[in-house]
């Protein structure tokens, strides 16, 4: 059966990137066995060499399919206003589908069998399973092979998690009957153009991408999540509505958990993490911020995505250092839905530069927010949509798993219907004019 698996997630890819299906194999091929080599490796100094080999392998692919363009126009920049005419090229570089995800994988795992938290598998048909399991292979989540290796062992192939068939549907509902709506109806056309609408519409907008980006993304986890469990396995929990968290640091807790927990893992804590003085704790963070950013994307916009949320857990962390302020976050403590709101807010913030086609469009948007403009109203039926979005992130997202299993215990019929009234929907918005797009995170 897992043969099986990797042939079906090798179509799977290979269907939009057959051009690239050689590189995820290669890459699997190569950090199996470097891991391998490791493992079975007692000289330190060996040891060590190979593991900065995966490393380096990994990385190099990474940087060049996804960041030697940015390097290399940014240079030709700087020697331009240094006064040197000549210009670096550099032939067109296509971005391999979900490279962010399936590199990290790899690199995981190398380090952990490097830092002896597991034995490598024997079985390269295990290995390649991990990396190319079709429902976290291009958009994740970001799975560990000690965590899912095992479970190839136990229980793979023997048990089905129903529970999975609510979360597929519930992803597609996310994805298709209110993500798709408000960015087609309200977050597109005003990013597109902030000069042309009013500061309500603005701010309406940004609330809009906040909850599009978590409905589009949450919904394909829960996707991924919910096939997985069909087969008996679990790929972990990846959001846990983050707009309820109470503190820049919490919404970490609850936002892409396995890209915060990866970043924790293999590069706060290896730099010294909170086991350092105070000022080197800030610098790890804003490290740890900063090179998530770029994760994102080769663009400076998400550089400073990354920063201000960086900013925003330094300084939380600063404040609460003050011995003098403590009492005052003692008082905070009480004022729950104040946090949250002064959270989602400093959020959203972000999501501008996140959102805009450059930095300078972000600067636009941020200036109209602050001035009177005049200027079209946004499709008001998005509005609509929005308060759902608000309503199903405070009432069902927390109480996924309790939704869950109601559904469950409903009749299938019941359960048949709500899957109809899901197409309905979707083919409801197709002949509204909405254009139902590719996952947001499929170009990470």
């Amino acid at each position: 059966m897992i043969w099986t698996l990797i042939v079906a997630s090798c179509i799977f890819y290979a269907w939009n990137e057959s051009r690239f299906l050689w590189l995820i194999l290669a890459a699997s091929f190569v950090d199996f066995f470097i891991a391998r080599a490791i493992w079975k490796e007692t000289d330190p100094k060996k040891r060590k060499c190979l593991i900065w080999l995966s490393v380096s392998w990994n990385l190099g692919i990474l940087c060049y399919f996804k960041y030697a363009r940015f390097i290399v126009e940014n240079i030709s920049l700087l020697m331009l206003r240094l006064g040197w005419k000549g210009h670096i090229s550099l032939p067109v570089v296509i971005l391999p589908l979900g490279i962010s995800f399936f590199t990290f994988e790899a690199l995981s795992y190398s380090i952990d069998v490097y830092n002896t938290r597991f034995e490598p598998s024997n079985k390269v048909s295990r290995f390649l399973f991990f990396i190319t399991f079709f429902p976290h292979l291009v958009a994740g989540p970001i799975v560990r092979a000690k965590h899912l290796l095992p479970q190839l062992e136990d229980r793979f192939g023997t048990t089905c998690d129903t529970s999975g068939i609510f979360l597929i549907l519930w992803g597609f509902t996310k994805k298709l009957l209110l993500a798709d709506p408000l960015g087609g109806w309200l977050v597109d056309p005003v990013f597109a153009d902030p000069r042309s609408y009013s500061r309500m519409s603005l701010l309406l907008a940004v609330y809009s991408y906040a909850f599009q980006i978590f409905l589009d993304f949450s919904g394909y986890t829960d996707i991924a999540i919910g096939v997985a469990r069909l087969f008996g396995l679990d790929l972990g929990q990846n959001f846990n509505a983050p707009y309820l968290a109470r503190s820049c640091s919490e919404f970490w807790h609850r936002w892409h958990i396995s890209l915060s927990t990866w970043f924790r893992d293999y590069v706060f804590i290896p730099l010294g993490g909170s086991r350092v003085s105070r000022v080197k704790i800030y610098r790890n963070i804003m490290i740890t911020f900063l090179l998530s950013g770029l994760w994102h994307g080769a663009n400076w916009k998400y550089l400073i995505w990354g920063g201000l949320h960086g900013f925003y857990v330094v300084l939380e962390s600063a404040l609460k250092s003050v011995r003098s302020l403590r009492s005052m976050f003692l008082v905070l403590e009480q004022w729950v839905w104040l946090r949250i709101g002064v959270t989602f807010h400093l959020v959203c913030l972000a999501w501008i530069f996140f959102r805009a086609s450059s930095f300078a469009m972000a600067l636009d948007f941020i200036h109209g927010l602050y001035s009177r403009q005049g200027g079209g109203v946004p499709n008001l039926a998005a509005l609509g949509f929005l308060g759902v979005a608000v309503l199903s992130h405070l009432v069902i997202e927390p109480r996924r798993d309790r939704v869950s299993e109601m559904y469950l215990s409903w009749a299938t019929p019941v359960q048949c219907t709500l899957w109809l009234l899901l197409a309905l929907g979707a083919y409801h918005m197709n002949m509204q004019l909405v254009t139902h797009k590719a996952f947001i995170y499929f170009k990470f």
